[in-house]
């Protein structure tokens, strides 16, 4: 017993010892853990060497850094594990690399370099990316993210830091609240939404409209926000409403009530890729009912502007509409000589207006006059102040509307027929009214190719409309695909064919050059009493809250 107990008193000892060694340890050994686990998520976004890619830079350069889900980096966008977002950072990247070979970047290029990064449209991959980002002194702006749930998280940080962020894309009212350093090129949601409810309602006739909208993780933050203000203004027309997710989901249920409720009018609130999953469930619902269900005509939110929609919504065989920030009356003098490479997944390139690829272009452009305007004097807080000056608005973009600083109110959301160049005018209508006047509803005359025949004939019923009513005024809208002397040229044959009428004088024909699909001109009546347009020759300057003001009201909505 006397033997037992000093080794009994030994080993307590020796077992002290070794808990309290691993209790000291133990710090060091949970910092390790995190770290590996660290190292673990960043391998798995695929950024492992973003940190060395910050540090890189020249000593004398600043950086930009362009985040989207697709952009370009050495991790192929093909080799990436997409959600629903479908690689729109690819659009993106496309743009802004091509703005990198034009002025004004390549004026500053000796001092700013870009750095691509591709976040997957992973909401975690875009947290840690933005903290790496911040912690690079060289950083002076950002242009991205992608989605709107990236975006989200990453601001959180480059609101800390106040670096200077342009969202190319992402469109949810919310994302600039109380974010001074942050400017959005497209509109927002709340529009969108508007457009999307008059285009159900009143161009389309929806009286039983199905809304459905994508739940998945990475689209949750956008498509949420928009079905809920589309019901706001159309509750009393939608008969269900439904979530949807990517399978396992009850897809039977849901496109069996879609067709058996006598669905006219489909609305989709969501991205590409699950757009594409949805519609190819939803065609095999009607297959072989063709005599006794019709399909609904299915308008898709801007988020589904992916490469192969057009392909998707004729192989599906659904009349598609889709709303975009863009109304392809972008100027294409910059984008000439573009000629980009094949994308990742074989897909076929969709026409740069119709893309995000145009507000990428901006981007880098913006933050070029931006910095340029500093002549020198280079920090984040002062390229946030440029960014937000009046001179820029004189500088000529791709996307050829006001600049709106810190908070976005362009109300010009359009909707196309998916796989044709039709455009719905009526917003075109409620643009010219808010430039003319406060009172007059514009009346669409007609549109007509400038090199076709029928350009004299629409012209004859304009001079006719014009004799006959002394209180009305003509608005031309004349646009060329190639260069604005040429559209110049065209509106003033056209005003001269028109005094060629002894009743109509010069001052009841005005011109809004560079406006219009392609080389289309379009032709508006308002009332003679209605003010001529800030710019003679350039009706673009507007304000957007005067436009949502001609577009019809909640109630109106409601009550159509």
């Amino acid at each position: 017993m006397k033997l037992l107990l000093p080794r009994l008193f030994t080993c307590l000892f020796v077992l002290v010892v070794i808990v309290a060694g691993m209790m000291k340890a133990l710090p060091f050994l949970s910092k390790a853990s995190g770290d590996e686990k660290l190292a673990t998520e960043f391998r798995t976004c695929g950024i492992d060497d973003l940190q060395e890619q910050l540090r890189a830079a020249q000593s004398n350069k600043f950086l930009v850094v362009v985040v989207g889900d697709g952009v370009k980096d050495k991790t192929l966008a093909k080799t990436r594990p997409y959600s629903s977002n479908y690689a729109q950072g690819w659009d993106l990247y496309e743009g802004v690399a091509h703005a990198a070979n034009k002025p004004p970047f390549t004026d500053i290029s000796q001092f700013v370099e870009i750095v691509y990064v591709d976040d997957g449209g992973d909401s975690r991959c875009a947290e840690l990316i933005s903290e790496e980002i911040i912690k690079a002194p060289k950083v002076i702006g950002v242009i991205g993210h992608a989605s709107t749930g990236t975006t989200k998280i990453a601001l959180q940080n480059y609101k800390k830091a106040n670096i200077p962020t342009i969202i190319p894309i992402a469109t949810n009212p919310n994302l600039l609240v109380g974010c001074s350093n942050c400017f959005r090129l497209p509109s927002n949601d709340a529009v969108q939404a508007k457009v999307i409810a008059d285009y159900a309602v009143n161009i389309l006739k929806g009286e039983n409209i199905y809304l459905v909208w994508d739940e998945s993780e990475s689209a949750k933050d956008y498509s949420e926000f928009l079905q809920s203000e589309v019901v706001n203004l159309i509750g009393s027309k939608i008969k269900f409403r439904q979530p949807i997710t990517f399978r396992p989901m009850n897809y039977e249920y849901l496109l069996k009530s879609i067709s058996y409720n006598n669905t006219d009018v489909l609305i989709f609130c969501g991205y590409g890729s699950m757009a594409r999953e949805f519609l190819n469930g939803l065609r095999f619902e009607y297959v072989g009912k063709e005599n006794f269900l019709k399909r609904p005509k299915v308008i898709l939110s801007d988020g589904a502007r992916i490469s192969d929609i057009k392909e998707v919504s004729t192989i599906f065989g659904f009349d598609a509409y889709l709303s975009f920030p863009s109304d392809k009356l972008a100027s294409k003098r910059q984008f000439a000589d573009f000629n980009p490479e094949t994308p990742p997944r074989g897909q076929e390139k969709m026409k740069l207006e119709e893309s995000y690829e145009i507000f990428g272009y901006d981007a880098l452009s913006l933050f070029s006059f931006a910095f340029k305007n500093l002549k020198g004097n280079i920090s984040r807080q002062l390229l946030n102040e440029s960014l937000r000056s009046e001179s820029l608005e004189g500088n000529e973009l791709s996307y050829n509307y006001k600049f709106v600083k810190g908070e976005n109110v362009d109300a010009r959301y359009f909707v196309y027929e998916v796989g044709s160049d039709s455009i719905d005018t009526r917003y075109d209508g409620a643009y010219l009214n808010s430039v003319f006047t406060d009172k007059a509803v514009a009346e669409f005359i007609g549109q007509y190719d400038n090199k076709a025949a029928s350009g004299t004939e629409l012209l004859d019923i304009l001079a006719n409309r014009l004799e006959s009513d002394p209180s009305a005024k003509a608005i031309i809208m004349v646009s060329d695909d190639r260069q604005r002397d040429d559209a110049t040229r065209h509106a003033t044959e056209s005003l001269k064919y028109l005094l060629g009428h002894q009743k109509i004088g010069a001052k009841r024909v005005d011109f809004a050059v560079g406006v219009g699909p392609k080389s289309q001109t379009r032709i508006w009546l308002l009332p003679l009493e209605a003010a001529s347009p800030k710019s003679p020759d350039n009706l673009l300057p507007v304000n957007g809250e005067d436009l949502l003001s001609k577009l019809p009201s909640a109630k109106q909505l409601k009550k159509n």
